[in-house]
């Protein structure tokens, strides 16, 4: 009886392989940052976006300020100088006038332009568009008083608005106002 308890005993306490230790590799919440401006001619709004982990942006901002400076919209579109590191890729995307390749430290980010006709005012396409990127980055909107207080860089072709936007893209599409993807 007393062998048979032990047996019990041992099966109880187990005769398999010991548990493993599982090892889980968890991504840090890395905040994002946003670098981008709107430059309007006539009806059509010019955008450039540049997103990326928040520090190493914070490094390119003199960068993409000295970019933006030497903007200049002609008839063909955008002509620019490219600060040192960046370089333009000559893979079309559709919808987008151009991408340029930004040297970081983690990887490259992309510096996208495309353009769009106005719909609706001035102001209003301005807002939507510039909530439309605070949304993407996890913002609330900005107020139609806001737009009066916003940033701007003196371009060769005139005054863009920028913007210096922390928070978390999110990911998926990146829809304009008239499709839904920004509200004032």
């Amino acid at each position: 009886m007393a062998v048979l308890a032990l047996g019990w005993l041992l099966m109880l306490l187990g005769c398999g392989e010991p548990p493993q230790i599982a090892v889980y590799t968890v991504e840090k919440d890395v905040p994002d940052r946003m670098l981008g401006a709107i430059l309007i001619q006539d009806d059509n709004f010019w955008f450039f976006k540049l997103t990326g982990p928040r520090e190493e942006l914070a490094q390119k901002k003199d960068d993409f300020e000295a970019f933006l400076k030497s903007v200049e919209l002609t008839d063909e579109g955008p002509k620019w100088q490219l600060p040192e590191g960046w370089e333009a890729d000559p893979t079309p995307v559709r919808g987008r006038f151009a991408t340029i390749k930004v040297s970081m430290k983690s990887k490259p980010a992309d510096l996208t332009i495309s353009a769009l006709a106005q719909q609706g005012t001035r102001e209003q396409f301005l807002a939507a568009n510039l909530n439309r990127w605070r949304g993407q980055m996890s913002q609330s909107n900005l107020s139609p008083r806001d737009l009066k207080s916003m940033s701007q860089v003196d371009t060769r072709s005139g005054s863009a608005y920028v913007v210096n936007i922390s928070g978390k893209l999110k990911a998926g599409g990146m829809a304009p106002p008239f499709a839904g993807g920004g509200r004032m």
